[in-house]
């Protein structure tokens, strides 16, 4: 019977595994950082209080990985992934920003200038938040291709983002404020069909174990 078991169990996770990989699947990239600069523009209020130089930001992105690049050109790829569970969202104190929207820009290396950027959809009036790697010391970007690992922070000379605020519409590039922050890590969570495998072999590698113990 546990020859059974374990026989089984073995033809589960092979036959179940390979599939995981060709389904597409939400992928999230968590970011924190700090805030480095404030403007206020003329006669609009500034943020909360509780936003500051030095706060922390957290925030988290979720996009499709099987998303279609919306560029044709052959060294640009724009991935947008929108409605629920995709979005963009970030937070600073009391201030924070959540979309169900992100867009992914990437330039590759075969560009003048290689970059990576992360943000929500722009909005005006309303808020808009994003994330920047530019100027890397090295390749980065072999192809246009969606990264479906957060890029190497350490890559990049210039590593930050934004949350800008537009108070009304029609106004061109008229900000309310600008809260400006430095990238400090950039990473994504143990995805969950990997870690649903990982308890399968634990279980199935507990069972072998007995059953060696019993031969």
């Amino acid at each position: 019977m546990q020859r059974i078991v374990l026989f089984g169990g073995l033809i589960f996770v092979f036959c179940w595994f390979p599939a995981v990989e060709c389904v597409a699947a939400p992928i999230t990239f968590d970011f924190t950082g700090t805030v480095t600069s404030i403007i206020v523009y003329p006669n609009y209020s500034p943020p909360p209080p509780d936003v500051f130089v030095g706060a922390a930001v957290l925030g988290s992105y979720t996009f499709e990985s099987t998303v279609t690049d919306g560029s044709a050109a052959t060294n640009t790829g724009m991935y947008v992934s929108s409605g629920s569970p995709y979005g963009f969202a970030v937070q600073v104190g009391s201030l924070s920003v959540i979309d169900d929207y992100v867009r992914i820009f990437v330039l590759s290396d075969s560009y003048a200038f290689p970059q990576y950027n992360a943000s929500s959809e722009y909005k005006m009036p309303g808020y808009n938040a994003g994330i920047a790697l530019l100027f890397p010391t090295g390749p980065v970007f072999p192809t246009d291709s969606l990264p479906t690992a957060p890029p190497d922070l350490n890559s990049f000379a210039n590593r930050g983002g934004n949350i800008t605020y537009y108070p009304l519409a029609g106004m061109g590039t008229m900000q309310g404020y600008r809260v400006s922050f430095r990238l400090d890590s950039l990473t994504t969570p143990i995805p969950e069909p990997m870690s649903l495998t990982l308890v399968a072999l634990g279980i199935i590698g507990i069972g072998a174990l007995r059953f060696c113990r019993r031969i």
